[in-house]
């Protein structure tokens, strides 16, 4: 477990602490973000390796941004996921 961490660190936390202080890297920041978040919830959720995402993965994901609730409540949700979040309607 521990290689794993010094991975994360050597490969992600690194690099994206580097990047934090340009303030012109926020896009970069974002999508080198993406694949890691999803990873997380993924783990978080117990979707794992599953190839679609169910609604555990998107409670999970809306549990931590509560802003995308009130987007999903408008019936819009769909248009704020992007990069594999949002895989079919909820």
């Amino acid at each position: 477990m521990k290689d794993n961490h010094n991975n994360f660190v050597r490969w992600f936390e690194e690099p994206l602490s580097n990047l934090y202080k340009n303030p012109h890297a926020g896009f970069a920041i974002v999508i080198l973000s993406l694949p890691i978040l999803e990873r997380y919830l993924r783990e978080k959720s117990g979707v794992c390796e599953k190839p679609n995402l169910d609604a555990r993965f998107h409670q999970e994901f809306l549990n931590m941004s509560p802003p995308l609730t009130i987007c999903q409540r408008r019936g819009n949700f769909g248009r704020y996921i992007a990069m594999g979040f949002y895989t079919k309607p909820l």
